[in-house]
């Protein structure tokens, strides 16, 4: 029992239920489905008599004591019955009603409790569909429970009906869908067989609409040769023998066609067992059966096709023999008595093999013939084989056709039925297959087994390609070989010859004997064998090592031949060296001219070596008295000459300087031409150096009249990164050329800055350009081969050797510049250079007037002089002595030692060439200590007459701190000393 008042929040019910908010919680045992009922009174003792009364009742009560609380339950929660009292404190039933249903469609079930026992208001509630009415009198506690528990159990009776027939509903209409919708064919008949109830899918198996189909014998539908055991299964049913059968059967479809189903029929039987129908279930089975019989006829053309493997690739086999494997395995196949299989011989010519009958007195033979006609020739082939041959298309025709007559034979052919196809390899048409006259139609399982057919005769056309192309490449490769000028050969792991070419045999054996088999070893000098043997077996490893080298081959006559043999590993398809390829390359007489070059070349570099001591010797034996000579003009300069004596001076020092300056360019080119000059890198003044160089030609140009004009932009103090010698070389020849051959006019040297992609990184330009007598074009053909001039005769008008130009190209090449020249015949010339330099940007005007002054002589230095020439030791005192320093003299490297060892010396002006100890052994025991002197800090400067490419770098290595070729400059000395020597000496 279960109860709630509606103006409670929650209440507590006898079968262990809550309910909390309205909202029934039922007990875990509570298996009955409870009837909820709805009690409307105001009278408070009155409701809990009437739930005390219900307690036995399987219902939830719910209690209002108002109309409009009862209304607002209605609208809120579902009620099986209602007890209603007539007369509420804010309205009626009737007026409870009334609003209750304009709110809901449907009412609860109602009984209608009153106090007074009017029959007008009892006809009035019982025409509102009240189950009763019921007056509180003293009968009213005695008859509630009665009535109650009889309208309930109304109420439960109508409602399980309700459900029971709405059950029935839905399962009769699930069959139904399940019949029609069915994907299985479903049909019901009478114990006779007559059909009473087909669905959908049956029909569209059967192929009858249902119209047809009901009242139609089962039998009629069944193939006839499955009839017989169908109904043997269907009397074993009706007998009670088997409940049920299932069995693949064919059915006759209305159109003839035979459809394949699996079959279920059982008994549909009455409640006491009678059987009542005979239910038929048929699942469609013809797409699988068409499926299995297409895999079995598959498998019975592939087991076919791979009887043709052996003779067709693993076997060599003619064009002919292959068609004619073909043409019989298409008959096979087909199930037809002729056919046709053609094979594209060349671009205009179709072979064709093609069975026929001819009839004779004894039987009736088959026979081939072969044919070659044009494949596009439409009168020669009937329509079908013509679309074949031209168009791919594949042709199936089941009727007659008209006849048609080919080449050579005489009588037409009259096909029955044709069935062909085209035959391709890589999308490249090479032939066709046909079958005619088969006993039936050709069908689609035909055509697949023609078209297998014609994949493998593709594969057997390539091989024949293969093959007729292996062939041919055979007879290539033989006919190269043989006419090779190389010897070629094969050499086993054996060591064995496995094949010659003629030329290998006629270098080996003049007699044309076969070198087959015969010792690669045996073919080589004595001498050449064992380091032979060694490479070949490295050869045959698994490594990648070939063989290349020359060796000395043995001929059979006893003669010999240089060969040079080059040899590389042979590997099968598996990766593995099988043999090696050995091609020998007869050099004899390369041999021969090499060893004429070697000799030649041993002798030229002989004369190189003769040439370069030659110019070494010459070098240091013309500067000894050059610097004599030149030393003495210079204390002469500067001693006190005037007038012709002056004059006298200077033109023997200027043709000294020239004489010098002729054999540093002899000195410079030669170096070039061997590789022997470097080039320095080493910071210089742009603007200095042109000055420095023009000022050398100024008073030779205002002698001949000729303008020197100098334009340097934004030089002033710019300062580069380069070679400053080689710089100042090219200067000095590009001005002294212009000065030479102006006689009037002008002399423009201009040098100009381009600004690169970087602002560190420029191209300077030089232009030296003079209006001089020019250059004829023969001339400037020429202008940079050594030694060359425009005038060669005895009373030329210009003395030279012709060497600067071609050293001055020279140099521009090593600088990584270029020259350009620009000349006419009496018009003039311009030369202008461009030579890639690395900018450190200006210096200020203090630093450059200390670097000037420092040729000024600072301190009064005590230097020792090593020197062994009487000559250069009076010139080279005299020059020290006038320029302020004190000199003491050593003859030898050994008289230095013992110097140094006596006194104190700021520097060493040090000879290299003297007797007993030169000036480099002399260094080396002066800073290492030996004989008791060691000083490694004393300057040492050479001066020598050592002046060839790489001298300087020597003695620099040697420990030596300065450097200075005879002949030497005073300025050049005093500004070498006070470079070395420390200030604080």
């Amino acid at each position: 029992m279960l109860y709630r008042d509606a103006e409670a929040s929650w209440s507590f019910y006898s079968d262990h239920s809550l309910t909390l908010g309205g909202v029934m919680i039922e007990a875990a045992n509570n298996e009955k489905m409870m009837t909820r009922l709805l009690v409307v009174e105001d009278d408070p003792g009155l409701r809990e008599l009437i739930v005390d009364l219900l307690e036995d009742e399987n219902c939830c009560v719910i209690c209002c004591e108002l109309g409009e609380a009862a209304l607002q339950n209605l609208q809120d929660h579902h009620y099986d019955m209602m007890l209603l009292d007539y007369r509420l404190p804010d309205m009626t039933a009737f007026d409870l009603l009334e609003r209750a249903r304009k709110r809901r469609k449907e009412i609860p079930s109602f009984i209608v409790t009153t106090g007074m026992g009017d029959e007008k208001i009892a006809v009035e509630m019982m025409k509102q569909g009240a189950c009763d009415y019921l007056v509180k009198d003293g009968q009213f506690l005695n008859l509630l429970p009665v009535i109650v528990t009889r309208t309930l159990q109304q109420l439960r009776t109508e409602r399980q009906l309700r459900r029971t027939r709405l059950e029935l509903a839905t399962t009769e209409g699930l069959f139904r869908a399940i019949f029609e919708q069915s994907a299985i064919g479903m049909a019901r008949s009478s114990l006779a067989g007559e059909l009473q109830n087909v669905n959908q899918r049956f029909c569209e198996l059967i192929g009858y609409p249902p119209s047809e189909l009901i009242g139609m014998s089962v039998c009629r539908l069944a193939h006839v040769d499955d009839l017989a055991e169908q109904e043997r299964l269907r009397k074993q049913l009706l007998a009670g023998e088997i409940e049920k059968f299932s069995k693949e059967q064919r059915f006759c479809h209305k159109s003839g066609a035979t459809v394949w189903g699996n079959m279920t029929v059982s008994l549909l039987r009455e409640p006491d067992g009678t059987p009542q129908q005979i239910v038929t279930m048929v699942e469609d089975l013809t797409e699988q059966k068409r499926i299995e019989e297409e895999l079995q006829w598959e498998m019975k053309v592939k087991s076919s096709l791979s009887d043709l493997f052996e003779p067709i690739m693993s076997t060599a086999i003619s064009p002919l023999a292959l068609a004619q494997v073909i043409h019989d395995k298409a008959c096979e196949l087909t199930g037809s008595s002729r056919a046709f299989v053609t094979r594209f011989a060349g671009e205009k010519s179709l072979d064709v093999l093609l069975t026929h009958s001819e009839k004779n007195s004894a039987q009736n033979r088959e026979t081939f013939t072969v044919i070659s006609i044009p494949p596009d020739d439409h009168g020669l082939y009937p329509e079908p084989l013509f679309n074949t041959l031209n168009r791919r298309e594949t042709s199936r025709i089941n009727t007659p056709f008209s006849p048609f007559t080919l080449p050579e034979r005489e009588k037409p052919i009259q096909l029955q039925r044709f069935l062909s196809i085209a035959v391709t390899l890589n999308d490249e048409l090479v032939g066709s297959i046909g079958v005619a006259d088969a006993r039936s139609d050709y069908t689609s399982r035909h055509l697949y087994a023609l078209q297998r057919l014609g994949e493998f005769y593709a594969l057997a056309l390539q091989r024949l390609r293969y093959d007729e192309r292996l062939d041919s490449e055979r007879q290539q490769l033989n006919a190269i070989l043989d006419h090779s000028s190389s010897g070629i050969m094969l050499v086993g792991k054996n060591g064995q010859i496995l094949f010659a070419n003629r030329r290998m045999s006629e270098l080996c054996f003049p007699c044309d004997k076969s070198l087959v088999g015969v010792p690669y070893l045996d073919l080589l000098h004595p001498s050449e064998r064992d380091g032979a043997k060694d490479r070949i077996q490295q050869a045959f490893g698994e490594s990648q090592v070939g063989i290349y080298a020359e060796r000395q081959f043995l001929r059979q006559d006893g003669k010999t031949f240089w060969g040079l043999l080059s040899g590389r590993p042979l590997r099968n398809s598996f990766g593995k060296i099988d043999a090696l390829v050995v091609v020998v390359t007869d050099i004899s007489d390369r041999h021969k001219t090499e060893k004429a070059l070697r000799c030649a070349k041993e002798a030229a570099e002989a004369a190189n070596l003769a040439k370069s001591e030659f110019l070494a010797n010459m070098s240091h034996e013309l500067r000894t008295p050059l610097n004599g000579i030149l030393g003495m003009l210079q204390l002469l300069e500067q001693g006190e000459s005037e007038g012709e004596q002056k004059e006298m001076i200077d033109i023997a020092l200027s043709s000294g300087w020239g004489l010098l300056e002729l054999m540093n360019d002899l000195l410079d080119l030669s170096s070039i031409e061997v590789g022997g000059l470097k080039i320095r890198k080493e910071s210089f003044d742009m603007h200095q150096l042109v000055l420095d160089a023009s000022s050398l030609f100024k008073e030779q140009a205002q002698q001949k009249g000729v303008d020197l004009h100098l334009r340097l932009p934004d030089l002033d103090g710019e300062r580069f990164i380069g070679d400053a010698v080689r710089l100042r070389q090219i200067l000095f020849n590009l001005i002294g050329n212009a000065v030479k051959f102006t006689h009037c006019g002008q002399i423009a040297v201009n040098v100009e800055r381009l600004t690169s992609v970087t602002p560190d990184n420029n191209m300077v330009v030089i232009s030296v350009r003079d209006t001089g007598i020019g250059m004829s074009q023969h001339l400037l053909a020429r202008i940079f081969q050594p030694f060359t001039q425009e005038e060669r005769s005895l009373n030329r008008h210009y003395a030279g050797a012709g060497l600067g130009l071609a050293l001055v190209k020279r140099l521009c090449e090593l600088l990584g510049g270029r020259i350009e020249i620009e000349s006419q015949l009496g018009r003039g010339t311009n030369v202008k250079v461009s030579l890639p330099l690395e900018r450190m940007g200006k210096v200020s005007p203090d630093l450059l007037s200390q670097k000037a002054s420092r040729h000024a002589v600072e301190r009064p230095l005590h230097l020792l002089v090593a020197e062994d020439n009487e000559i250069n030791q009076t010139t080279i005192i005299s020059m020290l002595s006038k320029c302020g320093y004190q000199a003491t003299l050593a003859c030898n490297g050994l008289e230095v030692l013992n110097q140094v060892q006596q006194q104190r010396f700021d520097a060493i002006l040090m000879d290299i060439s003297m007797p007993g100890i030169d000036g480099i052994e002399a260094t080396r025991r002066l800073r290492t200590g030996e004989q008791g002197v060691c000083d490694p800090q004393i300057p040492v400067i050479a001066l020598t007459a050592h002046a060839m490419i790489g001298d300087q770098e020597q003695f620099l290595d040697a420990g030596m701190q300065g450097y200075l070729a005879k002949p030497v400059m005073i300025e050049h000395l005093i500004e070498t000393l006070e470079d070395v020597v420390p200030k604080t000496h």
